[in-house]
């Protein structure tokens, strides 16, 4: 069965960026003190990666999302 690709994308936006447009300061939000800041900007490559091959599969914006909101808790462990 050939899945449908969600209607709600922007047929612009080739990235996971047009559903996460803050990415690039998460680091900043989830660092307690600041040398989280480095470690923080290390996971950031791993993320982009996760979150563009669940963009790119078709996924709804709404599973979309809880995938994507629930990566934080990945870097407070």
């Amino acid at each position: 069965m050939e899945r449908q690709v969600n209607a709600d994308r922007n047929s612009e936006a080739e990235s996971f960026r047009a559903w996460a447009p803050d990415f690039d300061e998460w680091s900043e939000s989830w660092m307690g003190v600041a040398e989280d800041l480095a470690y923080g900007k290390k996971l950031l490559p791993w993320f982009a990666g996760f979150l563009q091959a669940l963009y790119d599969e078709g996924l709804s914006r709404k599973t979309f999302a809880q995938y994507r909101d629930h990566l934080p808790l990945v870097a407070w462990l």
